[in-house]
């Protein structure tokens, strides 16, 4: 008899331990992290390249991406709007880079409340908790911007910045560092910073005034987006000298949505520009996610990358476009 008993226990034994590897073997396409990407537009190219780089990190750790978006990134409200649905989509985790710092911060609150794992990446929001910020560093961006243009004039000269609105993070730390940095130079003078980024007729505008007022104005830095090439067409049209009496810098970006950009250094219509790594942002803002059901913690801020292009090094950039 306690032989038949200890082949019974046996094969159950064996019938639970099936059973356990079975479940286990499917754990994965039912428990598949589900997680929305909520970029700030789907018609800028940098936000299209942030993209890619969360559809890499998707594809890699075999997570569900929804991906969700204003028309632009003027679309505040629309955002705001989008983040609230998706709290009730039962989601594993939301990336979110928010239109705007103040504006976002009750759907940020919404998203804590409901427990759902947040990520932020290029602008953060004035509030709430996330697992990590993944930006670029841009006080820095501005500082090599200035740094540059002090190398171009030798320490002497009048500059500008074309601007963005000071409501978002990112437009801040680029104001802030540039500020910041130039009171390094005594010999360098800062005339004005006139609010146009993103806008192309704004820049376009800002900068015929800036060189209205200030004939003798040496270097502006455009704080990025469509903005930078607008600054390069406003000067052109005013009939300065880029590259030898007028130097443009502008924030840009390594891959597709800064390929005009390169182009333009590579023409000597744009003296430098400070690259981002948008895809970067994407990649490691999703994987950030994927490490908090790991276990494993992101630092509070991932920083994703920087670096000056000039006539030097521009072909490298060219080349890494795809």
């Amino acid at each position: 008899m306690s032989t038949m008993i200890r082949i019974l226990s046996a094969f159950f034994c064996l019938l639970f331990l099936s059973f356990f590897l079975s479940a286990c073997g499917t754990q994965g396409s039912e428990d598949q992290l589900k997680i929305a990407f909520i970029p700030k537009s789907f018609t800028d190219p940098f936000w299209l390249d942030t993209i890619v780089g969360a559809e890499l990190a998707a594809e890699k750790w075999g997570v569900k991406l929804i991906v969700n978006s204003p028309s632009d990134d003027t679309k505040v409200v629309e955002q705001v709007q989008i983040v609230e649905n998706m709290i009730q989509l039962g989601l594993d985790g939301i990336v979110l880079a928010p239109s705007d710092s103040d504006a976002l911060l009750s759907a940020v609150l919404k998203v804590n409340a409901a427990k759902i794992p947040l990520s932020i990446i290029d602008t953060d929001v004035n509030g709430g908790e996330r697992i990590t910020f993944a930006a670029t560093d841009n006080n820095l961006c501005s500082s090599m911007a200035v740094d540059h243009l002090v190398a171009r004039l030798g320490g002497k000269g009048k500059i500008a910045a074309i601007s963005c609105t000071q409501s978002i993070s990112t437009c801040r730390d680029l104001y802030n560092g540039f500020v910041e940095r130039l009171k390094k130079y005594p010999g360098m003078e800062l005339v004005s910073t006139p609010l146009g980024v993103p806008f192309c007729d704004k820049t376009f505008d800002a900068v015929t005034d800036l060189l209205t007022a200030h004939p003798d104005l040496r270097g502006i830095y455009v704080f990025g987006g469509p903005a930078v090439l607008c600054a390069v067409k406003s000067a052109q049209a005013f009939g300065r000298k880029l590259g030898t009496d007028l130097f443009l810098v502008g924030r840009s970006s390594n891959s597709r949505a800064g390929a005009k950009d390169l182009e333009a250094v590579k023409q000597g219509e744009l003296d430098a520009v400070v690259v981002q790594f948008p895809e970067k942002m994407g990649f490691f803002s999703v994987e950030s996610i994927v490490n908090f059901y790991k276990g494993t913690s992101s630092p509070a801020f991932t920083n994703t990358g920087t670096e000056l292009v000039t006539a030097k090094n521009v072909e490298e950039f060219l080349a890494k476009i795809d």
